[in-house]
């Protein structure tokens, strides 16, 4: 079986107004998205697939200038300009980014906060500004003041919003404008406020994670990597993402969220390094032919063709009975 690694996963709908926003015309994009309403977690997911290819992009400008009335294309632009922006820093540790770079990276994430407040003003319901806002926050290294606000934006909105979530995780981590306790604390706390079968129970597992390449990094002090992942912390994540999120679903016979595909990948990887190849092997059989390049790429070179032969191997030691 071939294996996808596009971000759109399992939402063919998407792809189709991907390619045709590469072809220059915005008409199924701006449909698909008035047709996804209030479901805010497919939104959030088909905002960033829209915004992810830079062929995309001058299109998406072309849309703002031919509907500014429209909050969905500031939206839609407000994500392109902040993928441009990284596109530019790149994804290294601010030290090793080239000092060029950087007044053009925040001159786009400040054009794109300003579409935002566009795209928030003639949507004032959508929290799927708000969690562009919070992913924002990180880049533009907000005050904590700022952050708080633009995370209380978000949660008035729709409060198990799990892209900003995850958003929010990755500003309270010791690497942006945390600490590791603030980020283990946060994905704790909105687990325990969430209902059986939501992915909110699954961000202890990217608190994990974080943590984990912080010990492979040297950028935590203590036990090894290899120690961490035979430790309680570790075990406690994968068990409540399990316990909490995977099986309550299953049970329920609850579609799968927007971006399952991309939280059960990093379930696979944290079942896999603790030694539960089980767990794992259900993630990639749900799965079925997408994958996400992350978390491997966080450790490992050629994160895609590793992610295939481990999928692969699992899933020939876990085979069904």
């Amino acid at each position: 079986m071939s294996v996808s690694f596009d971000p759109a996963y399992d939402d063919h709908a998407v792809l189709d107004a991907v390619a045709a926003l590469r072809a220059g015309d915005r008409r199924p994009a701006a449909a698909l998205l008035r047709e996804t309403g209030d479901d805010w977690d497919r939104k959030a997911h088909r905002v960033d697939r829209l915004a992810h290819d830079e062929d995309c992009h001058r299109t998406i400008a072309e849309w703002v200038a031919a509907e500014p009335g429209s909050a969905d294309a500031h939206l839609v632009n407000a994500r392109a300009l902040v993928v441009q922006g990284w596109a530019i820093r790149g994804s290294a540790y601010a030290r090793y980014v080239r000092k060029s770079a950087w007044s053009t990276f925040f001159e786009r994430l400040h054009a794109a906060d300003a579409a935002l407040s566009a795209a928030m003003a003639r949507a004032p319901h959508d929290p799927t500004p708000w969690g562009v806002a919070v992913l924002l926050a990180r880049g533009l290294q907000v005050p904590r003041a700022e952050f708080e606000r633009r995370w209380d934006g978000l949660v008035q909105r729709d409060p198990e919003h799990v892209t900003g979530h995850y958003h929010a995780l990755q500003y309270l981590c010791a690497k942006w404008s945390g600490s590791h306790a603030e980020m283990f604390g946060f994905a704790e706390r909105a687990s325990a406020a969430a209902p059986p079968g939501s992915p909110l129970h699954a961000l202890s597992l990217f608190a994990v994670i974080e943590y984990a390449m912080a010990l492979m990094d040297g950028r935590a002090e203590g036990e090894t990597e290899a120690l961490f992942w035979k430790g309680f912390q570790a075990a406690q994540a994968v068990d409540r993402a399990v316990d909490l999120w995977e099986k309550p679903a299953a049970e329920k016979g609850t579609l799968p969220h927007a971006r399952a595909v991309f939280d059960r990948m990093h379930l696979a990887f944290c079942a896999s390094r603790i030694g539960s190849g089980a767990v794992a092997a259900r993630q990639f059989r749900a799965m079925g032919p997408y994958c996400s390049d992350m978390p491997w790429g966080g450790f490992v070179i050629l994160p895609r063709f590793r992610t295939r032969v481990h999928r692969r191997l699992t899933l020939a030691a876990h085979r069904r009975r």
